[in-house]
């Protein structure tokens, strides 16, 4: 029995890893009876749409995502043509706008692809918004068309992060960014209390953790002190604009990069106070259609 289990877990491990490679062992694969295998452990090595709500999910060993430190080099884009030539690092991009051969073409080339979606408000242009019932949506947001706070309790919310989540893997991404996981702090709609965010931020990065994915904390700069042990990495917008950005310090105390993003002109005081806090910050227009300045 043990050499059975043994045996099963590597099979599992190997699946997931070839298919994130992409290029060469994809074609391996498609030469061997492994398709097969991988697609009784519930892997996709194919194109196609993400799999059900409630996705049979293989448990990883702890640890096989990564987690990033600090001073790793970053790009964050969610819109217009995506620059592939970038030397930095991680690349975080939208896991619906985002072709999966341009994603294993970037893995390919060594980069680490953090794959966005919204978690915790609906984007009714979306083709999985149907999953949504009309009890799980609240109050629009006034920044952004189609989009309204969510319901973070509802079965139907979480059914729909794990599914953007079998995406993300299908597609071959290494991480996740879930955006908009601070509803609590904000006017969503309902009555949803701190524990509230806590538990679905935490289900959200064991999810993350079971399909081998490593995951960011997107703001919510009050959860850290609970959640930061969780979390690979945080990824917070406007921290110096609002003086905030001593919330996220327990991340780089962990050895755990935090990706500082302002929307403002580059500011040697910024980037000099970002420095002393071992954050990674980058100055962006709110389209983050590319490019963004770092400092000098």
């Amino acid at each position: 029995m043990f050499f059975i289990l043994l045996a099963f877990r590597s099979l599992t491990i190997y699946c997931n890893l070839l298919c994130s490679i992409g290029g060469k062992a994809m074609r391996f694969l498609e030469l061997s009876l492994l398709p097969v295998l991988c697609s009784a452990l519930c892997f996709s090595c194919n194109d196609g749409k993400a799999n059900a709500a409630d996705s049979k999910v293989a448990i990883q060993p702890a640890n096989s995502w990564l987690a990033l430190t600090p001073g790793t080099s970053w790009h964050l884009q969610l819109q217009g043509t995506l620059q592939e030539k970038s030397n930095s690092k991680v690349y975080d991009i939208d896991v619906w706008d985002t072709p999966e051969s341009a994603i294993r073409r970037l893995t390919a080339s060594g980069h680490y692809v953090v794959c966005y979606f919204s978690a915790g408000t609906s984007e009714s242009w979306r083709s999985d918004f149907k999953m949504l019932p009309a009890a799980a949506l609240g109050i629009p947001l006034p920044e952004w068309d189609g989009e309204s706070w969510l319901d973070v309790r509802h079965e139907a919310v979480r059914n729909l992060a794990k599914s953007r989540m079998d995406l993300a893997v299908q597609k071959g991404c290494n991480g996740v960014d879930p955006d908009n996981v601070d509803g609590y702090s904000n006017d969503p709609g309902f009555p949803l209390t701190e524990q509230d965010q806590i538990n679905f931020n935490s289900f959200l990065a064991d999810e993350a953790h079971k399909r081998g994915l490593g995951i960011g904390l997107k703001n919510a700069g009050d959860l850290v002190s609970v959640l930061q042990p969780k979390f690979d990495w945080a990824l917070v917008e406007q921290c110096a604009e609002f003086s905030e950005c001593d919330s996220y310090k327990p991340f780089t105390a962990n050895g755990k990069a935090v990706f500082q993003v302002e929307y403002k002109k580059a500011k040697a005081a910024t980037c000099k106070a970002a420095q002393a806090l071992k954050f990674d910050v980058k100055f962006y227009t709110k389209a983050l259609s590319g490019g963004g300045t770092v400092c000098p």
